[in-house]
């Protein structure tokens, strides 16, 4: 009797341990890909990487049918007659049709800089668009370079 209690529950424990397993190897993938260091901020190079997935997929298959990758003929639009819109200082955007088109005047925008040293000793300064400052990871990017 003792037996068949014992070989009663040792299916649905090991069912518990393994989701506590998978649980925990989801947590740490989520906290070093999905977002940014210890804060609820999404990571963009990860959401890139998931937008660029169709893309991949379609690569990838272009190689076994042999076909070539890019078979879109290339457009030719001439980008001064979309008329621009100004999103922000020094920003400017339009569109015609499934053309997206940006402008950046590098003279019109306001920026700020942060003087960084590097792990070398060696002092850089960064220049970045104001009200808009680099994620503290980027910065100790650069930093330990």
């Amino acid at each position: 009797m003792a037996n068949n209690y014992k070989n009663r529950h040792t299916l649905p424990r090991l069912q518990v341990l393994f989701v506590l397993g998978i649980s925990f190897i989801l947590a740490e993938f989520f906290l070093k890909n999905v977002f940014l260091g210890d804060t609820p901020r999404l990571n963009p190079s990860f959401i890139a990487k998931i937008k660029n997935i169709p893309q991949y997929i379609a690569g990838i298959s272009s190689q076994f049918n042999g076909s070539p990758k890019n078979n879109t003929p290339p457009l030719n639009i001439n980008v001064q007659n979309i008329p621009v819109q100004q999103i922000s200082k020094g920003v400017y955007a339009g569109e015609r049709g499934q053309v997206k088109y940006y402008q950046f005047s590098e003279s019109q925008m306001q920026w700020d800089q942060i003087t960084l040293t590097k792990k070398n000793g060696e002092k850089i300064t960064l220049r970045y668009q104001k009200n808009n400052p680099p994620t503290q990871e980027i910065l100790n990017i650069i930093q330990s370079e």
